[in-house]
């Protein structure tokens, strides 16, 4: 699975440190939004509307396409494919999709605001680097 984030985004750039930590399999990817993997994502996906303000994770079927999800089914899809005690929140997609993305969409509509923003997008360190698409 593949985590398309907004790369200036701080409270984007934790969750992605809060994956990455935890990811002891290696089972995600990541890139920026504002790197050449989401523009050849959006090329693919030619309805795909999303913006910075939207998380958004692809996951690979077998037939070669691809499994979008966005919004908080983007965060509930991460941290259910992390081991250990993450995975019980998966659980939080039971409340329904229109209150799950109300606060999402409020969070992420003041997320530079309440957490920062970067001048830069981050620069993943030599561990890291084999993790990031671009």
């Amino acid at each position: 699975m593949v985590v398309y984030f907004d790369g200036v985004c701080s409270l984007c750039n934790a969750f992605v440190d809060f994956a990455i930590r935890r990811d002891t399999g290696r089972r995600l990817r990541y890139a920026s939004q504002q790197g050449q993997a989401f523009a050849a994502l959006k090329a693919r996906h030619p309805g795909l509307t999303a913006g910075t303000e939207t998380v958004v994770a692809a996951e690979p079927r077998p037939d070669g396409t691809e499994r979008l999800y966005l919004e908080s089914d983007a965060t509930f899809a991460v941290l259910a494919r992390l081991p250990g005690g993450w995975g019980w929140l998966r659980y939080g997609r039971l409340v329904p999709r229109p209150i799950r993305n109300f606060f999402y969409r409020l969070i992420a509509r003041h997320r530079y605001r309440l957490f920062g923003k970067r001048e830069t997008c981050r620069l993943p360190s030599p561990e890291e680097r084999a993790l990031f698409l671009d």
